[in-house]
């Protein structure tokens, strides 16, 4: 089935996938075609220092990606160049254009300052000559050549922030998702999910993987629904930030073809398989009937959305899972919840990364109402540098209070010539003991931003 045929469909797929009869193969048909993953892992370097958990973050993502989403998985333990180039090329020769490829690389990684060129540095690497390196340029240019249509990199090495542009994707709003996956399904796309920028990154972690294998893991296995590559970087940069030393990114492939899609992981529906004649029964018809339900309303905030489907589907497919997220809608509705974060806050003094001279300090005021957060956030100047607009205050969109986790948008303009773009800044922060920890990115391709904020005294 083609991607034009599936959208004429529309949401043909989702509804047969939940029929008894219906199996997928591996590698998995899906909307978006067929799957397959290159993963490399690589620890017992010859002539450089040996790592500790790249093999085994390789061997948890390659399961992970065959059991949980139907890939065919070509996996690498401890390769030679010639093996990565090797299978690049055997790809090359075998995928179409109704393909996706994932390629998973965890080990050295290396960064020629003076030429602003990023290698990967395969097991058969020497440290100070480079004839055994994997330069971008030769990975993009084998990107560029396939005609598999998504190609997405997941590249946990040092200095892998070289492989990607500094502008990164807008992700839609709950109300564009379905049309815009859509979309995104037929454009041909090349991108990467980096574990760190210009910068060395962490090898141990927790339970023997990466501190970013760890949070790669996490979100892959507990993704029930499409997710996106857009929507799985937001998922794994906070919790990375928060635990190492390193600032992973997200954007497209510098020079690899990217033409603006996006790579969609698509988890496997297991069904019971039985008697095609049963296929029109009325237990299929009510299978068919809750996944349609279900997809209507599982991105919904609203307590009284997962009440309905529970009331109608009590012992349902995914009536955990909506109890689960009826009871977070409601603890974050307690006045308890409410009041952890509720009040004013004050950041410490925030540099500018362009202007060493503006300093500033970010007040916010938060409420929660009906489960959502809400409020404001004003820059002032610090005490020791005068700004032009000594403060700017706008309000926050899309806030959320998930546990631990804060989340909300900054939107503002920029003035371009005769004409302003929208931007928006996405504020991503955990509740501490003695404050919050925000992580920063916005649209506009700016260096990211690390800071803390305490309560303010001015209650």
């Amino acid at each position: 089935m083609t991607m034009r045929a599936w959208l004429a469909g529309g949401l043909w797929f989702l509804l047969a996938a939940a029929v008894p009869g219906v199996s997928l193969a591996a590698p998995q048909e899906t909307p978006f075609g067929r799957y397959y993953a290159l993963v490399i892992g690589n620890n017992d370097y010859r002539n450089l220092p040996k790592l500790e958990t790249a093999v085994a973050d390789a061997e948890a993502v390659s399961e992970t990606l065959k059991s949980r989403y139907g890939f065919e998985v070509r996996l690498l333990r401890n390769a030679s160049r010639a093996d990565i180039l090797r299978a690049l090329n055997d790809f090359r020769a075998e995928l179409t254009e109704e393909d996706n490829l994932l390629i998973y690389y965890a080990g050295h990684g290396y960064v020629d300052r003076q030429s602003e060129t990023g290698f990967w540095q395969p097991i058969d690497a020497d440290k100070d000559d480079d004839l055994n390196w994997i330069a971008n340029e030769d990975l993009t240019r084998r990107l560029n050549a396939m005609t598999a249509r998504h190609v997405m990199v997941i590249a946990d090495s040092c200095y892998s922030g070289t492989l990607v542009r500094a502008a990164q994707s807008e992700i839609p709003t709950g109300h564009e998702r379905e049309a815009w996956l859509q979309r995104m399904g037929e454009k041909r796309s090349r991108t990467a999910i980096v574990s760190g920028g210009i910068e060395p990154v962490a090898d141990a972690g927790r339970g023997g993987h990466s501190v970013f294998a760890n949070a790669l893991l996490a979100a892959l296995r507990e993704n029930k629904n499409y997710i996106e590559g857009s929507s799985l970087f937001q998922q794994i940069s906070r919790p990375v930030v928060v635990n190492a030393e390193q600032t992973p990114q997200y954007s497209d492939i510098r020079r690899a073809g990217h033409e603006g899609g996006e790579f969609i992981f698509v988890p496997i529906i297991v069904v019971p398989q039985a008697p095609a004649a049963s296929a029109a029964s009325p237990a299929a018809a009510d299978k068919s009937l809750e996944l349609a339900f279900w997809q209507s309303m599982q991105e919904s905030e609203r307590a009284a959305d997962f009440e309905a489907y529970l009331q109608q589907f009590p012992e349902g497919t995914f009536a955990a899972l909506a109890r689960s997220r009826l009871a977070a809608i409601e603890e974050q509705a307690k006045p308890g919840g409410a009041e952890r974060i509720a009040g004013q806050w004050v950041s410490e003094v925030i540099t500018n990364p362009f202007d060493r001279n503006d300093r500033y300090r970010i007040h916010f005021e938060f409420k929660v109402f009906a489960g959502k957060l809400v409020g404001t956030l004003t820059r002032k100047s610090s005490e020791d540098s005068p700004r032009r607009f000594p403060a700017t205050t706008r309000a926050i969109t899309d806030g959320k209070l998930e546990g631990e986790a804060v989340s909300f948008a900054e939107p503002f303009q920029v003035l371009m010539g005769a004409s302003t773009e929208d931007h928006k800044r996405q504020f991503t922060g955990e509740l501490m003991a003695d404050g919050i920890a925000f992580f920063v990115q916005d649209t506009m391709g700016n260096p990211p931003l690390q800071f803390r904020a305490a309560r303010s005294e001015a209650q």
